[in-house]
Formats: structure tokens, C-alpha cells, sequence
């Protein structure tokens, strides 16, 4: 064979395999580059989801102090309309605390469904079952016994949330 027809399988198997090679760098960096773009869109994706709960408990501590607050008015007019001579619990609560506190429990519901951890939302509504049936009392020990027990467990559960939203720092 004649050198000009090496000369061009040469130059042909070196178009070939720098083709290939330019072709095979290209589809890597391709590769690296969807994975890095995926990889932050995930990155993304959570943290929207921690800020999410951060706002979340955030709100809830607010929507709980709120509630908490409006369950002890109650328990003070409560307190008032028995000290006057009305049984405990049939005293009728004012139109500002009746609506104060369906719009307290109605927020802290509300809140209650996005927590992401569990066992903290479990707390949280039994916290709130707590000062609903505070709320229901007929007899002023049962109340008194009640109030007590919901301090503590509010306390308790405010500094939970306070862990459970560091953890998402």
C-alpha cells in the first residue's frame, strides 16, 4: 500500500478517536453536570422543607402562648362567676373570649397537621384536648388540678419545641 493511503487511514482513525474522545468527555461532563444540578435542587428541596418547619414551630409557639393565654381567661371568668355564687362552668364567657379562643385552637389546629415529628405533635394535641376539656370543667377541683397539669405540660412542651427547632438549624 502507498503512503497517502496510511496517510489517510491515519488521519481517519485519529478523526474517529477524537471524535469518540471529544463525544466521551462531553457526555461525562454532561453526566457530572446533571448530578450536581440534582443534587442541588435536593439540597433545595430540604432546605425549603426545615424552613418550612422552623416557620412552622415558630408559629405554633406563638398560636400555643396565644391559646394557653386564652384558656386561662377562661378559667379566671370561670373562677369570677363562681366567686359571684354561679356553679363552676355555667357561667357564660364573653363574646371576645368565646370568639379569642375558637380562633387560638383554630390556628394551633391548623399548625398542628404540618409538624413533621411526630411524637412533638402528639404532645402538642393532647396539650390542646388538655385545655379544651379545661375549658368543659363543671366542678372547680377538677379544674384547678387541670390547670396545673396543663402549666406543666406546656412548659414541658415549649422547650421541646424549642429542641425539635434547633434541630433544624
Amino acid at each position: 500500500m502507498d503512503a497517502a493511503v496510511w496517510g489517510m487511514i491515519g488521519t481517519l482513525a485519529g478523526a474517529v478517536v477524537g471524535a469518540a474522545a471529544s463525544i466521551g468527555a462531553t457526555w461525562r461532563a454532561s453526566t457530572v453536570s446533571y448530578r450536581m444540578h440534582d443534587d442541588k435542587q435536593k439540597q433545595e428541596r430540604i432546605e425549603r422543607a426545615k424552613e418550612f418547619q422552623r416557620t412552622t414551630l415558630l408559629d405554633l409557639q406563638d398560636a400555643l402562648y396565644d391559646a394557653v393565654r386564652m384558656c386561662g381567661r377562661a378559667y379566671y371568668e370561670d373562677f369570677v362567676a363562681y366567686k359571684s355564687g354561679t356553679a363552676w362552668g355555667k357561667g357564660r364567657l364573653t363574646e371576645e373570649l368565646s370568639a379569642g379562643l375558637l380562633a387560638s385552637n383554630r390556628r394551633v389546629s391548623i399548625l398542628i397537621e404540618r409538624i413533621e415529628h411526630a411524637e412533638l405533635r402528639s404532645e402538642v394535641k393532647s396539650l390542646t384536648a388538655q385545655m379544651s376539656a379545661l375549658t368543659m370543667q363543671t366542678e372547680k377541683e377538677d379544674a384547678d388540678c387541670m390547670k396545673i397539669e396543663m402549666a406543666q405540660k406546656f412548659d414541658v412542651l415549649v422547650e421541646k419545641i424549642g429542641s425539635v427547632l434547633r434541630s433544624y438549624y
